[in-house]
C-alpha cells in the first residue's frame, strides 16, 4: 500500500513540475515579447528625436568609456547607460597588464 501511495504523490510532484515549466516558459516569452515591443517602440522614438536634435544616441569618450541609449523614463527623459570599464579593471588590477 506505501509503494502505491508514494507512486502516487510522485506522480503529482512529476505532473506539477511539469505544469510549472511550462507556465513559466509560456510567461517568460510573454514577457519577452512585450519588453521587445517596447524596446522597439523606444529606440524608434529615440531615433527621431536624436535626427530632431542631431545628437547621436551612442558614442564613445577618448578613454574607452562607451555611452548608450537605454530606454525613455516615465518621465519622458532619456536613460543612457555607460561602461566603466577603466575603473573596473583598475579595482581588478588589470590595467596592469594592458598594452
Amino acid at each position: 500500500m506505501k509503494k502505491y501511495i508514494s507512486i502516487f504523490f510522485s506522480g503529482i510532484l512529476f505532473l506539477n513540475i511539469a505544469f510549472a515549466q511550462t507556465s513559466n516558459k509560456t510567461m517568460f516569452k510573454s514577457l519577452e515579447e512585450k519588453f521587445n515591443s517596447q524596446f522597439i517602440i523606444d529606440k524608434t522614438k529615440a531615433d527621431s528625436i536624436s535626427k530632431l536634435l542631431q545628437i547621436p544616441l551612442r558614442f564613445e569618450n577618448p578613454n574607452g568609456e562607451v555611452i548608450e541609449f537605454s530606454r525613455f523614463e516615465k518621465n519622458g527623459e532619456m536613460l543612457f547607460r555607460r561602461t566603466n570599464n577603466i575603473g573596473a579593471g583598475r579595482t581588478i588590477s588589470t590595467n596592469k597588464v594592458w598594452p
